[in-house]
């Protein structure tokens, strides 16, 4: 998550890639301008350099935790599909299983025939979205003389959320599910070396619990 005092600079995100400057990303990730975004995304796309497509493959290696950023990810996704370049799609594979997370609680229901409460254990994915910090929010009530701000509570980002809605990552994580489905109907053996080289990307705290 970015740090509230980091103000991003264009000039020095520019020089950075030029550069192939290991600082790229941490400036990158303070963006979230969707009309700059999208703008760079596309050139970074364009560039042929080794270092480039590397830097792609670490960004989506990371928490995705950057507010405004669901373009980024969006327009990588469709790039490589297009392109059906399978070693980025299985990076992008591991990537949103990464973004589905649940919990697990336990729910009480009402057995009718044994005439008791049952406690079963569910998966529940609590909302997470990532979020813009907003301070100083406030709202107005009344008007003329009755008229009165109220202050609201700060929006504040959680090292714990991630881009997008559930819904949007339970859709990115199915489409990215079918892209290699039907690889292994037309090529059996590049569907068995991606799905490989998947199973080698995923990290032990990826499966520190069972629900994941």
């Amino acid at each position: 998550m970015n740090s509230p005092n980091s103000k991003p600079s264009k000039l020095m995100l520019d020089e950075c890639f030029i550069a192939a400057d290991e600082r790229f990303l941490n400036e990158f990730v303070k963006f979230n301008s969707r009309e700059l975004l999208l703008s760079f995304v596309e050139h970074w796309l364009a560039d042929e350099r080794p270092w480039a497509k590397l830097q792609i493959r670490n960004y989506l290696q990371r928490d995705l935790n950057f507010p405004g950023q669901e373009v980024v990810v969006k327009r990588f996704y469709k790039h490589f599909e297009a392109a059906r370049d399978h070693a980025m799609m299985v990076e992008l594979m591991v990537c949103f299983d990464r973004l589905v997370r649940r919990s697990r609680l336990s729910r009480p229901w009402w057995n009718r025939e044994t005439r008791e409460t049952i406690m079963d254990e569910v998966l529940f994915a609590r909302p997470n979205k990532t979020v813009l910090d907003q301070t100083g929010r406030t709202v107005e009530y009344g008007t003329g003389k009755w008229k009165r701000t109220v202050p609201l509570p700060d929006i504040r980002n959680r090292p714990k959320n991630r881009l997008f809605k559930h819904r949007t990552r339970n859709y990115l994580r199915r489409r990215v599910w079918r892209y290699f489905r039907w690889l292994s109907y037309r090529d059996p053996q590049a569907y068995l070396n991606s799905v490989s080289s998947a199973l080698t990307n995923y990290r032990d705290v990826d499966f520190a619990v069972g629900e994941n």
